[in-house]
């Protein structure tokens, strides 16, 4: 048990504590922060009454069997701003296998069971919005969640087999974005799917990967359009075969090695692809959409059969994706990957938003790029070109450098939001140097590029040795939340390596 009292200069004090405990077949981690004061703003002026103010970041994980496991987490707090008005930290990380946004907490409770050629888990889960705009009552609670996974031992037709079953119910108090009193959409899902693959490499080196997919859902859709009580259950079943086809080139050179290797996959699909929950007031149709409202289109997602998060939404018709893949690798350590590609379909996809770049029956470009050009520098970046006139819709490029006295990062950002929202577009830098093995300083800087402000930047003095490192850190925040503005702080962190956390005053 470690207790951190947190000392403030005009307001009360806090005290952090985190308790963690190892058993034979797990361990929990238990965070969790209490104080009794006013609420106060960016500057530290006090109003309102004094009342307790709390958080918890808990979680376990324990394995009842060599193949059994089951875990929780538990995340709250009683109010929106608590983590940044006391500068509570690590506090957006993954505690289970349901992971939250950033400035959501989620609760959860699970368990798995894995085999060699199985995968099943159920778990459950609730949310806490921290986001201004965030309400609750609108957020589903999550259970029970069911996936399962076999893969057969006996071959079919040459090829693997591989069954799917999930289920998953969702029920929330509230619709988003209506009025007081309307009851939130409800839904419950059951799908089973199967899928085959068959790879075959000829002795000339073409790689062919035939596949087919079968998915059965079936739905149960209750308050649909707002109306308590109104409930619907509908069904589709979507079949799904293609090919993946590539011919790698590879070519030896003095000291590297070069291989290109051209990839298309050609796949049709028929049935039914959505679920409709109703109606807009002009007569356009409604689509259940609970897993899949980002759609990111990429390298990764190229050659994917549904290129939808989840369940709900998939695709369907004929559809072609091409790429070349090219990659040098030196002898030395050195290598570096280029991707591009696109993907086109038969007909233009009223399901796709028209900022994913996969409405029209050609897509947008999709161009990667990953190297490492020497010893512990390495590069990354990776852009989505309008089909058209090859206009950035989204980017990401970063690099990252480590040499004996220092490391630093750099990562930039930008999306276009589609008409009217502008577009978000953000870079973050961050470091530290040293002069000597012991003394250096730290550096970091947040810039959000689409308002021409910087959101966070810190410098700081570090000093470190085989026990102990001392952070002195100077912080300027200008990002307002809420009803904190802008901020000046001074920190200082000192990490004992024996206790493997950072106690901090501010």
């Amino acid at each position: 048990l470690t207790l951190s009292p947190q000392i403030n200069s005009r307001v009360a004090p806090f005290l952090n504590g985190h308790y963690r405990q190892r058993f034979r077949n797990g361990a929990i981690d238990v965070r969790g922060g209490f104080t009794h004061d006013r609420d106060f703003d960016g500057d530290g002026n006090a109003f309102g009454d004094p009342t307790s103010r709390s958080y918890i970041l808990a979680s376990g994980a324990f394995a009842l069997t060599p193949e059994w496991r089951w875990g929780f987490s538990a995340e709250r707090t009683s109010e929106k701003l608590l983590f940044e008005k006391y500068d509570i930290g690590d506090v957006y990380v993954a505690r289970g296998p349901f992971v939250p946004d950033d400035r959501r907490l989620i609760s959860q409770v699970y368990a798995t069971r894995q085999t060699a050629r199985s995968w099943f888990s159920a778990g459950a889960f609730s949310i806490q919005g921290l986001r201004p705009e965030d309400d609750d009552r609108t957020f589903p609670q999550v259970g029970p969640f069911i996936e399962s996974r076999f893969e057969p031992m006996a071959d079919l037709v040459g090829g693997r087999l591989r069954v799917r079953a999930s289920a998953v119910a969702l029920t929330r108090d509230a619709a988003p974005g209506s009025p007081a009193g309307t009851p939130g959409l409800d839904s419950r899902r059951v799908t089973f799917e199967s899928d085959w693959r068959r790879t075959s490499t000829s002795l000339g080196g073409l790689r062919l990967s035939a596949f087919g997919n079968l998915r059965m859902d079936g739905y149960n859709i209750g308050d649909a359009d707002g109306i308590a009580g109104r409930s619907a259950s509908q069904g589709r079943t979507l079949a799904s075969a293609g090919a993946d086809i590539s011919f790698p080139l590879a070519r030896r050179t003095s000291g590297a090695l070069l291989v290109i290797e051209p990839t298309a996959q050609l796949v049709a699909s028929a049935g039914a692809a959505v679920i409709r929950v109703g109606r807009t007031p002009s007569g356009a149709p409604i689509y259940l959409n609970e897993d899949s409202a980002t759609v990111v289109f990429d390298e990764t997602s190229l050659f994917r059969l549904n290129r939808f998060p989840g369940h709900d939404l998939t695709e369907d018709g004929l559809r072609l994706s091409l790429a070349a893949r090219t990659s040098v690798l030196w002898d030395d350590g050195r290598r570096a990957n280029l991707v591009l590609g696109r993907s086109f379909r038969s007909n233009e996809s009223g399901v796709f938003s028209t900022t994913s770049g996969l409405s029209r029956k050609a897509s947008d470009w999709i161009v990667a790029v990953e190297a490492e050009p020497a010893t512990g520098v390495s590069f990354f970046a990776r852009s989505r070109l309008d089909g058209e006139d090859l206009s950035v819709r989204r980017a990401e490029a970063g690099a990252n450098i480590s040499v004996r006295r220092g490391s630093g990062y750099f990562r930039y950002f930008k999306e276009e939001t589609g008409p009217g929202s502008g577009r978000r577009e953000n870079a973050d830098l961050g470091g530290e140097i040293f002069f000597n093995d012991t003394w250096g300083v730290s550096f970091y800087g947040n810039r959000d590029l689409s308002a021409s402000a910087w959101v966070m930047r810190d410098i700081g003095l570090v000093y470190r040795d085989d026990c102990t490192r001392l952070d002195i850190i100077y912080r300027q925040e200008d990002l307002q939340v809420g009803r904190l503005g802008s901020s000046t702080s001074v920190n200082i962190r000192l990490t004992l390596a024996t206790l493997g956390g950072p106690l901090g005053a501010r």
